[in-house]
């Protein structure tokens, strides 16, 4: 949201942009659809956030492709070239817990994500 610079740019970016998408792929014949998302998403959320990435979802959802998958990752660990405070803390936190508490909410790494994503690929490719 900070690097939107406000609301109405974060929409453009994480519903907008990625709508279009979705919809010129469904156009053009593109089966499947992978939408990364967030933990929590829901467009009744009183978080601004979670309402749109419960919009972008829903959207997406009604293009009907052949195969949708939803990816709601916890917060992601590593180096990032901004500050998120809450986020760093939040993980911080997190990491103090054990799994079977966070469960969905446990933070990964990036690293965790990518071989997770990239093993989900082999087996439908």
């Amino acid at each position: 949201m900070k690097r939107a610079g406000s609301r109405e740019a974060f929409l453009r970016v994480d519903v907008d942009y990625v709508y279009a998408a979705a919809k010129w792929g469904k156009a053009a014949g593109v089966r499947r659809f992978v939408l990364v998302s967030s933990p929590g998403a829901n467009e009744g959320s009183p978080s601004f956030y979670l309402r749109a990435k419960g919009r972008i979802e829903r959207r997406v959802s009604e293009l009907g492709f052949e195969s949708l998958q939803i990816v709601r990752p916890p917060i992601i660990l590593g180096e990032r070239p901004d500050a998120r405070p809450l986020e760093r803390l939040a993980a911080a936190v997190f990491k103090l817990l054990p799994a079977c508490v966070l469960g969905k909410f446990r933070p990964l790494s990036g690293a965790s994500i990518a071989r997770c994503e990239r093993d989900f690929w082999l087996k439908i490719l």
